[in-house]
């Protein structure tokens, strides 16, 4: 069987590492290319471009926290109903002779 290699991700983060580099080196070397950037963003927002849209709204206001969703069944408040706290001695085999655990009150 030929190696096959695990994270695959792993090149790709490289690959956005050496992009940015790029694209840095690029504006660094002239700073009217932000600027052309940003105005072409502009002009394709306004022509109706919603990615476009959003990725300006994104940067402007940063981008719109995403609520945590589920299944109300699995909320995990509603999975823990009851939690006790039961001390048991390694010598008794019994389940019988162990005290059962008090209530909150009962202390």
């Amino acid at each position: 069987m030929p190696f096959q290699p695990g994270n695959t991700e792993a090149s790709k983060r490289g690959q956005n590492r050496r992009f940015k580099a790029a694209l840095i080196r690029y504006v660094d070397a002239d700073p009217r290319k932000l600027d052309e950037l940003a105005a072409k963003l502009w002009s394709t927002a306004m022509g109706g471009d919603t990615s476009a849209m959003k990725e300006i709204a994104d940067r402007l206001d940063g981008k719109v926290a995403q609520p945590i969703a589920g299944d109300s069944e699995l909320d995990p408040i509603n999975l823990v109903a009851e939690i006790k706290r039961t001390i048991v001695d390694p010598g008794h085999t019994d389940s019988q002779s162990v005290p059962p655990t008090p209530e909150p009150g009962e202390i």
